[in-house]
């Protein structure tokens, strides 16, 4: 394989952990409850704390997971830089590496909606009325 075959497959899979966390390169949270949402929904502060600490325990659960993420797309990566590639190391690699990405998104899917139960309805509603009208502004 080309130099260049190498940097795509390379980037390809750095693409998917850049979809696994968030725009500044946290892992993926609560982003619906975040910064002007607090002060949108009027979060009271039993539940501003109790989102915290379920912020707190994602990030604690899903770490490990992100590290092993990494590991793994480096491993993938050396696989790759052999003169004569492995087909099936590497079909492996990539199956272990979805894998990850996929417990990572179900967790996090799993999280925001623990994080909405904490809301009341009517935060719900509001919540659902303001992403309506970010995707509708292209967001």
């Amino acid at each position: 394989m080309t130099r260049y075959g190498v940097c795509v497959a390379v980037l390809v899979l750095f693409l998917g952990l850049a979809t696994a966390r968030g725009a500044e390169g946290e892992p993926a949270s609560c982003p619906h409850l975040k910064p002007p949402y607090p002060a949108f929904l009027n979060l009271s502060e039993e539940q501003r704390t109790r989102i915290d600490s379920r912020q707190r325990a994602f990030t604690d659960e899903i770490s490990k997971l992100h590290d092993e993420l990494y590991s793994k797309k480096m491993e993938l990566k050396d696989l790759w830089a052999t003169a004569r590639p492995d087909l099936s190391a590497i079909a492996s690699k990539q199956r272990k590496i979805r894998e990850i990405a996929s417990k990572i998104q179900e967790l996090a899917t799993r999280h925001q909606l623990e994080c909405r139960e904490i809301l009341t309805h009517e935060q719900r509603e509001k919540l659902v009325s303001l992403d309506s009208e970010r995707s509708s502004m292209g967001d």
